[in-house]
């Protein structure tokens, strides 16, 4: 057989190879065209899904941010109403020192206004022969005994040592203060001065 003939009998079947070829090429490409279509969808919904998730994390910060600034408005109405407390705490506390002492200070006024009212009736309450009968009784002892007894009778009821003395010679009742200074400078001063006083509103 000559080259001729032969090159026309390949030529032939290799085109027609080559046309076999090809057609199974695209029959192969449609399958791989499928899976890049599903490939496709499947980015494009987890995209969908990320965006979603994505809006919804914005919405959920969006929230927390709401809900951060009520909470930081809470805490300065709570310091705003913890401040007006103390200071009405502090203005009660102020009060009631203020009115604990007006209590205290009209007690003691009270208990001086008792004190007043007890020793004037304890005055009241010598009878004028008893009072008489001691007088005459300290004027008949000896400036030292009497001034011991006019001590002991001070520290029990002042006003009827005043007015024992008093009563007393002026000079007697000399020489017994003379004797109690020496047991007593305090009391005896007192004495003095409250005979003194009394004396004065006598003779008035």
């Amino acid at each position: 057989m000559s080259p001729r003939n032969l090159l026309w009998i390949i030529i032939p079947a290799a085109l027609s190879a080559g046309v076999l070829w090809l057609s199974a090429q695209e029959s192969k490409s449609q399958p791989e065209g499928l899976k890049i279509g599903e490939l496709a969808e499947k980015v494009q919904a987890r995209e969908k899904a990320a965006s979603q998730k994505e809006a919804a994390l914005a919405q959920f910060e969006q929230r927390l941010n709401t809900l951060q600034a009520t909470l930081e408005q809470e805490l300065e109405r709570l310091k705003a109403k913890e401040k007006a407390l103390d200071e009405l705490k502090a203005k009660n506390e102020q009060e009631y020192t203020r009115e604990l002492e007006r209590v205290r200070e009209q007690e003691r006024v009270r208990e001086q206004e008792q004190r007043t009212k007890e020793q004037e009736q304890a005055r009241k309450k010598i009878p004028e022969e008893v009072g008489d009968q001691l007088i005459r009784t300290y004027e008949a002892m000896d400036p030292n005994s009497a001034s011991l007894a006019i001590e002991e009778l001070a520290k029990t009821n002042m006003d009827v040592a005043v007015a024992l003395m008093s009563s007393i010679a002026p000079k007697k009742a000399a020489k017994i203060l003379d004797q109690l200074v020496k047991s007593d400078e305090r009391l005896t001063g007192a004495l003095s001065e409250r005979i003194g006083l009394r004396r004065k509103e006598e003779a008035k």
